[in-house]
């Protein structure tokens, strides 16, 4: 008995995995816990547990479990930039993706035809990577894939439809946010747990200039970089997140809280660019794992970043791409400013004509 309901059988996730693939492999349907709350899954390959996961969720679109996006790769094979960059920034999470993406290439073409007809929707397949350990385990014990379907507010038949219940801490249910994915562009066809503010947030390239106390160079270089960036893509500076760009700047060695160099806000408004609200910031671990790219003013900001954060190192690299270090301006006059942020100017033109 759970919640007043019967279920065939209750069990701890850490002694039911070895029962459950067992069963999950014979075409049994199973309650797993997730993130948002518990989801039946059934095995792809087993035709009577698609369709009986099918009836039981005729109005749900079923969803394919991935680890990744290379997973996803197998199912999409074309899947673009927008798909990629959501499944690298938000998986795992209450986040699915829907693709058409190469669909008829990938591997739904070697599914049984009710598993077939049972995920292919109007907008493609829904794929899926779910946060909690237990789908985790399940999914590396079976050879097959796992059809899943959402089931936060499991009415008394389904409970009793289910072959085994694992249960774990509870978790407040909460809806996944689904996406509608397709080449550079995203549609947020359900708002979930995950936002549009959240996914346009999380989309986004994160460019983090890092200087050393974060005063001068790196809050010159944010500021001229956001105001070609809202040039080229012909809005405000506030609007850059809502098009897919955060700019931000931290330092090495920087104190929390300390205004701009009054130099470099001058200089920087000549450029087009704003540093009255700056306040400087270290640059910590989350910054730095959100990041796309940490551009260090000198070879030696590019070695302490490889050291320091090993794990974030590929995107580590000095501004410059001829390799020039641009020196700090502080203490001197504010021509060595002007000096200062020319150079970082055509080295952040160079830097966007190359993303783009």
């Amino acid at each position: 008995m759970a919640d007043g309901w019967y279920w065939p059988h209750v069990c701890r996730v850490e002694k039911a995995i070895r029962h459950l693939t067992r069963l999950v492999r014979r075409g049994g349907l199973v309650a797993l816990p997730s993130e948002s709350g518990p989801v039946v899954v059934a095995s792809a390959l087993a035709s009577d547990a698609v369709m009986r996961l099918r009836n039981l969720f005729p109005e749900t679109d079923l969803e394919l479990l991935v680890e990744g996006r290379a997973a996803a790769l197998d199912w999409v094979p074309d899947l673009g930039a927008a798909g990629r960059r959501i499944a690298d920034k938000l998986w795992p999470g209450p986040v699915a993706l829907v693709s058409a993406e190469g669909m008829e290439r990938g591997l739904a073409g070697c599914l049984p035809e009710e598993a077939r007809a049972a995920i292919m929707g109007a907008n493609g397949l829904t794929l899926r990577s779910l946060l909690h350990p237990a789908a985790e385990t399940v999914r590396r014990g079976l050879a097959s894939p796992l059809l899943c379907a959402p089931a936060a507010r499991m009415s008394e038949s389904v409970g009793q439809e289910l072959d085994l219940l694992i249960e774990d801490s509870p978790v407040v249910p909460r809806e996944v946010s689904v996406v509608h994915v397709a080449g550079a562009t995203w549609n947020l066809l359900l708002e979930g747990a995950t936002s549009k503010a959240d996914i346009e947030a999380r989309f986004a390239r994160v460019i983090v200039f890092v200087c050393t106390g974060n005063t001068c160079r790196s809050p010159m270089a944010e500021a001229i970089c956001k105001r070609l960036l809202a040039d080229r893509l012909g809005c405000t500076v506030e609007e850059l997140p809502a098009r897919g760009w955060v700019v931000s700047s931290a330092g090495l060695g920087a104190m929390e809280g300390m205004p701009a160099a009054r130099e470099a806000v001058e200089v920087a408004q000549t450029h087009g660019g704003d540093l009255s609200a700056h306040r400087s910031k270290p640059l910590g671990v989350e910054l730095a794992r959100e990041a796309d790219l940490l551009l260090g003013m000198t070879q030696g900001h590019v070695r302490a970043l490889r050291e320091a954060l090993p794990s974030h190192s590929t995107g580590a690299r000095l501004l410059s791409q001829e390799g020039d270090d641009i020196d700090d301006p502080i203490g001197r006059p504010a021509a060595a400013y002007e000096a200062c942020a020319r150079q970082m100017r055509e080295c952040i033109e160079r830097l966007l004509a190359e993303l783009a």
